[in-house]
């Protein structure tokens, strides 16, 4: 179980923003509750004598009458997730109905907890066998998703009746599986076990998702650029990214026996998909951009977030968009901007000009502001100029919160145009009281090659703490720092197996970032 590793991946920015500001930096805060799950995920075996001991005064109760006390007695705490496997265990029709209704009652106001919580009870339906339930906790997945979600997805991917609404992927609780099928697979990437390639049969789920496009559509129809369903497409690029890791892990593959040679049969299923899949994204580039201009305003982030993890550049008409005062989803627009082949800094800092000048100073439009310059530093970093670099560095000089933290991650990409002025901006947050701030700051300065901060995460990635060094090798990967290239290479034979796979993860990440 890659616990350290999921610490690191899934829940890294969402703990550092819970963590005061006087704390040391390699001190992460977490709840007892958090804490005792992050062992159960990582395979330490809950106490059987508490298991047992719970389980005969649960069934007393049960079989006394007394459903409702029992019912009230989930209450959310150390004691839940022993609760949840004696009822599961106990495994009667009055037992499975009460996790049933205790499935989306808020059980702690600390959301990381309410989630391990809502994945303690799906995987005690999923063993149960109650169907039933899972269109709820689809919706229920649709509608909460924190530093875990990708687990809740993992465990609901494995109901076997999962299958069957893939088959429907246009109908409401299809788009729902779709969206769950996208999260468990990047959750593959980011911590989920590896055994969930056999466990959730992912080659046949997606074999079942690529018959379906074509048995609810005429023949012509399936690769009409109006007719691209942006779930599937996200679906699809996901698989071919997990397919891709995989590939390089024959000899060694995660898992023993059975396990490992069922991952190796869902695989090739996979495999034997792969052209066909590439061809359905070729289209898709090509023809998402048609499909959101004539598709409802409501679905339009759905196009979006499907442009943006397929990389389309923009067209003419998504320009016209991002110029509408009234058109809701500018911040996963201006994303799009990042992959156009033409140099449109100019064109995006006349437009931040606009946005400066034409917004009032109600705590909506602030808000609404702000996400917008930091999608737009984001974007800016694909578009290096002198004006860019300006105004970066005025947004991190001058920014706060996320703008402010953006502006920093999109620097030290190109070299600087005005150097000084840029080493200058980022050194001024080398000592911040924010982790995010220092970190972004640091990085940046790594990408431009600065020996202090190179091998200030150097040592991170020697650290004798599992922390630390899964905490440093995320950094490294999704801050692009390639100079640390050898450092994660040499990490790849690690002894530890956590440590070896998430670097392999991080350098298959820069590969696809170059």
């Amino acid at each position: 179980m890659l616990v350290l590793f999921l610490l690191a991946v899934l829940g890294f920015f969402v703990i550092l923003r819970r963590t005061p500001p006087s704390s040391d930096p390699q001190t992460i805060f977490l709840s007892p509750v958090s804490r005792q799950h992050l062992d159960a995920f990582q395979g330490e075996d809950v106490s059987s004598t508490a298991l047992e001991k719970t389980k005969n005064r649960f069934r007393q109760m049960l079989e006394d009458g007394e459903a409702q006390a029992l019912e009230k007695m989930l209450q959310g705490g150390l004691d839940f997730l022993v609760q949840v496997r004696a009822l599961t265990e106990i495994g009667t029709e009055s037992a499975a109905q009460i996790l049933e209704k205790t499935f989306g009652k808020p059980l702690s106001r600390d959301s990381m907890e309410q989630e391990w919580f809502s994945i303690d009870l799906a995987s005690g339906l999923r063993a149960l066998n109650r169907h039933d339930m899972l269109p709820e906790m689809l919706r229920y997945l649709e509608e909460n998703q924190h530093g875990y979600h990708h687990l809740l997805a993992g465990e609901l991917i494995c109901f076997l009746s999962f299958e069957g609404y893939l088959r429907k992927p246009n109908n409401p609780t299809g788009r729902l599986a779709l969206k769950a099928l996208c999260l468990a697979l990047q959750g593959i990437r980011a911590g989920n076990s590896p055994s969930l390639v056999s466990e959730a049969r992912l080659g046949d789920l997606l074999e079942a998702l690529w018959d379906s496009r074509k048995a609810e559509k005429a023949p012509a129809a399936v690769n009409r650029p109006d007719d691209i369903n942006p779930h599937m497409a996200l679906v699809f690029h996901h698989a071919l990214r997990v397919l891709k890791r995989f590939k390089g892990l024959k000899a060694d593959f995660p898992g023993a026996g059975e396990t490992a040679d069922e991952c190796q049969w869902q695989l090739t299923r996979m495999e034997s998909l792969e052209i066909h899949i590439e061809e359905y994204l070729e289209n898709a580039r090509k023809g998402l951009q048609y499909a959101l201009t004539r598709s409802p305003l409501l679905q339009h982030p759905d196009y979006l977030q499907a442009m943006c993890e397929l990389k389309c550049p923009p067209n003419g008409e998504l320009r016209k968009l991002l110029h509408d005062k009234n058109y809701a989803w500018k911040t996963l627009l201006l994303e799009c901007f990042s992959f156009s082949k033409q140099d449109l800094g100019d064109f995006l800092l006349d437009w931040a000009k606009g946005l400066q000048s034409s917004w009032g100073e109600s705590l909506s439009s602030r808000k609404e502001k702000a996400a917008c310059l930091a999608s737009l530093a984001r974007c800016l970093r694909f578009h290096p100029s002198l004006a860019t670099e300006k105004f970066l560095v005025k947004l991190a000089l001058a920014g706060k919160g996320f703008p402010q933290l953006e502006a920093l991650n999109a620097l030290g990409w190109w070299e600087p145009f005005g150097r000084t002025a840029v080493i200058s901006a980022l050194k001024k947050h080398c000592g911040d009281k924010q982790m995010e701030t220092r970190y972004a700051a640091r990085s940046a300065l790594a990408r431009l090659g600065e020996r202090s901060s190179l091998q200030w995460l150097r040592s991170g990635l020697l650290n004798d703490d599992p922390f630390i060094v899964h905490q440093t090798i995320h950094t490294v990967s999704t801050q692009g720092i390639s100079l640390l290239w050898p450092e994660l290479d040499q990490l790849v034979d690690a002894p530890d197996g956590d440590v070896a796979v998430h670097a392999r993860e991080a350098i298959a990440n820069l590969s696809e970032e170059l």
